[in-house]
């Protein structure tokens, strides 16, 4: 880290904890193959049922274990061999989500699948509990998005409302400010191929290893605009602008490393969906069915809290929903 000395004109650098160094002062990250006897070990392809998240490169390892359901998910046999029952009860109880938005009015997005809900009383740091009434939703019939019906794999919202969505490796963008809602044309562009080691896309130059990952796993944008996804264990930043933009290619727990889901995430170095509270500036990364928060540069003392289920949109003649707590809603 370098300081200016102004007694002595001079600037000194000093040998600083890696966290008091800006993103700039950084080297970019960097790929490389490790070799055979510097692989770690891990549960890759097995049921351990061990109460512990296991996650690989290809996905997620295990669908669900045993020890880390809750008294209802077993009660209703939703984990067998590590994968989840598909039964309308057990999508009713799945907290884990695939991507998440915070709009400019701090109305909080989930996303799960084929559903989505709206969580309005957000305020600074709450917990997430039940969503808005009426909510689950199908994304089929209620969310203004032309191209996908569920799914996502990321999304991030702007100071303005537009929302880029991600889907395999593609994005779509929407305006879902009153304007874009009211006129029913809310998905404005897209869907667009995400493009690597070109100086003309929109992202800027993505690093190649982006093409090697093939996904997003997560998005989220923070301060003036500047947009980030994650796939793995690194990330790739860039501002939102038509000139001067920055980008930042870093390995992400490097940089977010007191990042703790609590001890049954320790094979867990992955990131489900995230989001940026524009209220208070903090950020809202969710893996498994845990989140925590993340301000300041540091994670908040709130530590890691536990999802609620959302319940689950069963879509039929009359367009029944079932709520978080399996009750019926008429939407």
């Amino acid at each position: 880290k370098r300081i200016n000395d102004e007694t002595t004109n001079t600037t000194i650098s000093n040998i600083v904890d890696d966290h008091e160094c800006d993103l700039n002062l950084k080297p970019m990250g960097k790929w490389i193959t490790c070799p055979s006897d510097h692989l770690a070990s891990c549960n890759a392809g097995s049921c351990t049922n061990d109460g512990l998240w296991d996650f690989n490169a290809l996905g997620t390892t295990e669908e669900c274990d045993s020890f880390l359901m809750d008294s209802d998910e077993i009660t209703n046999d939703c984990c067998s061999n590590c994968m989840r029952s598909t039964s309308i009860t057990c999508k009713g109880l799945k907290k884990q989500i695939d991507a998440a938005f915070t709009d400019s009015n701090g109305k909080l997005y989930l996303f799960q699948g084929l559903q989505y809900s709206v969580y309005s009383d957000m305020n600074d740091g709450a917990s997430i509990g039940s969503p808005d009434n009426g909510y689950p939703k199908s994304i089929a019939t209620s969310f203004p998005i032309d191209s996908w019906t569920g799914d996502f794999s990321a999304a991030f919202c702007t100071s303005d409302d537009i929302v880029y969505i991600f889907k395999d490796f593609k994005y779509i963008k929407m305006d879902i400010s009153a304007y874009g809602i009211a006129t029913g044309s809310a998905q404005f562009e897209g869907p667009f191929n995400i493009v690597v080691e070109s100086v003309d896309f929109e992202f800027g130059y993505l690093p190649i290893e982006f093409m090697w990952c093939g996904r997003i796993d997560a998005a989220y944008i923070h301060s003036n605009d500047q947009a980030v996804i994650i796939c793995d264990s690194f990330y790739y930043t860039w501002t939102i602008s038509g000139v001067g933009y920055e980008n930042i290619y870093r390995p992400f727990w490097t940089d977010y490393y007191d990042i703790d889901f609590g001890n049954e995430y320790i094979y867990y170095h992955h990131i489900d969906a995230a989001t940026y509270n524009w209220n208070d500036g903090s950020i809202r990364f969710f893996a498994g069915h845990s989140y925590i928060d993340y301000q300041n540069n540091q994670q908040t003392v709130n530590g890691a809290r536990t999802m609620t289920a959302m319940g689950y949109y069963t879509e039929s003649s009359t367009n029944i929903a079932c709520s978080a707590n399996n009750t019926i809603n008429g939407d």
